[in-house]
C-alpha cells in the first residue's frame, strides 16, 4: 500500500509576498489578485507569482497571515480555504470566513485599554501634517468593533515623509508598549500586544491539537513578518522584499559577503 503524503502547512503573508500593486512591478504581464471598493484591479501577481501559487495550494494547505483587515481580505482573489489570520493578528477566520469568536474576545480585552493612546498617536501625526504642509491621512484602524492601530498614508504616496512622521512622533509622544511598522505607503503604530506571531502561535496550538506534527513553512516580505516566521519549520522571503533586503545589508556590514 502506498503510504498517503503528508500535506504541508504554509503561514502566508500576502502583499509584497503572494503579490504587489502595479507601482512595483516591472512592465510584465499582470494576473490580478486584488481589488478595491468599487471592484478596480489593485493589486496583482506576475507570472511566476502565479505559477507559484497554483503549485501552492495544489500541494499544501495554506494559511493568509495579514495585516489586511477582514474586509480588505474578501478581497484577494485566491482560493484559500482553510481560514486566514487578519488585521495584524487581531483576527482569526475560520476555515468558512467566520470570525472565531474566542480569539475575538480575548483581542477585544486585550486591545481595550490602548484605545485612548491611538488617538493620541493620530491627533500626533494630524499636528505633524499641518506643520509640514504634507498631505497625511491619519486613523485608527478598528476591526469588528475594537480598536487596533493607528495608521498614516501620505496622499502622494511620498513614502519618505512617513519616515520624518514616524521621527517626529518618537519625539513627541512616549510610545512604550508599540511598535512602529513602516513599509511603503504605510505607517502602523502597534500595540505590543498586537502582532501576528501570537495569532500565529494560538493556531499552532490548535493545528497540532488537530492534525499532529507535519512541516509548518512560513513565508513573507516584511521585518515585521520575522516574529511569526520564526515559529516555523522553514521559512523564506521574496527577493526583493523588506526583510531580504535588510538581511543583506547587515550580512554586508558585519560579514561582508
Amino acid at each position: 500500500m502506498t503510504k498517503s503524503i503528508i500535506r504541508p502547512l504554509f503561514l502566508v503573508d500576502l502583499d509584497d509576498t503572494l503579490f504587489q500593486t502595479p507601482r512595483k512591478m516591472q512592465q510584465e504581464a499582470k494576473h490580478i489578485a486584488t481589488t478595491d471598493k468599487h471592484g478596480q484591479a489593485m493589486s496583482y501577481m506576475n507570472a511566476t507569482q502565479l505559477q507559484f501559487v497554483e503549485w501552492l495550494l495544489a500541494c499544501a494547505d495554506v494559511v493568509p497571515v495579514t495585516a489586511r483587515s477582514v474586509e480588505a481580505y474578501q478581497r484577494v482573489h485566491l482560493p484559500f480555504k482553510h481560514g486566514a489570520i487578519c488585521a495584524h493578528g487581531a483576527v482569526i477566520l475560520t476555515p468558512d470566513n467566520q470570525v472565531d469568536s474566542a480569539w475575538h474576545q480575548y483581542m477585544a480585552t486585550t486591545l481595550a485599554p490602548y484605545k485612548e493612546r491611538l488617538l493620541d498617536v493620530t491627533n500626533c501625526l494630524l499636528k505633524f501634517s499641518d506643520k509640514q504642509q504634507q498631505a497625511l491621512r491619519t486613523w485608527v484602524v478598528e476591526e469588528g468593533g475594537m480598536a487596533i492601530y493607528a495608521l498614516a498614508k501620505h496622499n502622494d504616496r511620498h513614502d519618505e515623509i512617513l519616515a520624518e512622521a514616524q521621527y517626529e512622533l518618537l519625539q513627541s509622544i512616549d510610545l512604550t508598549g508599540f511598535y512602529c511598522h513602516r513599509n511603503g505607503n504605510n505607517l502602523a503604530i502597534i500595540p505590543n500586544v498586537l502582532n501576528k506571531r501570537y495569532a500565529v502561535e494560538e493556531w499552532l496550538r490548535r493545528e497540532h491539537l488537530q492534525h499532529g506534527t507535519r512541516p509548518i513553512i512560513g513565508l513573507g516580505d516584511s521585518v515585521s513578518d520575522l516574529g511569526f516566521l520564526q515559529l516555523c519549520d522553514w521559512w523564506g522571503t521574496p527577493q526583493q522584499g523588506q526583510l531580504a533586503q535588510a538581511i543583506i545589508t547587515k550580512l554586508q556590514t558585519e560579514v561582508g559577503v
